[in-house]
């Protein structure tokens, strides 16, 4: 969130040794199934100015014990047998 609005701007990479040990460079069997940005309720400030905004770590130099500015991303790869 930046200045009270969403914004949606995250990379994901994925390395040969995450799809594959072998260190084969075959990805065919390898599917995107979907990617989710994780919203648990913990990560959200529930109160005071903020109130919606995520709790951050810090804030101009000081420790607030939060967790980020940004919301966790997951993907799902699924792996289809041949």
């Amino acid at each position: 969130m930046y200045q009270g609005a969403w914004n949606l701007f995250d990379q994901i990479l994925v390395t040969p040794n995450l799809i594959n040990k072998k260190g084969s460079k075959d990805y065919r069997d390898l599917k995107y199934l979907k990617c989710e940005i994780q919203r648990m309720p913990y990560l959200f400030q529930t109160e005071g100015q903020y109130k919606g905004s995520t709790k951050r770590t810090t804030a101009g130099g000081v420790w607030l014990d939060g967790f980020s500015d940004h919301l966790p991303v997951c993907v799902y790869l699924v792996k289809e047998q041949r």
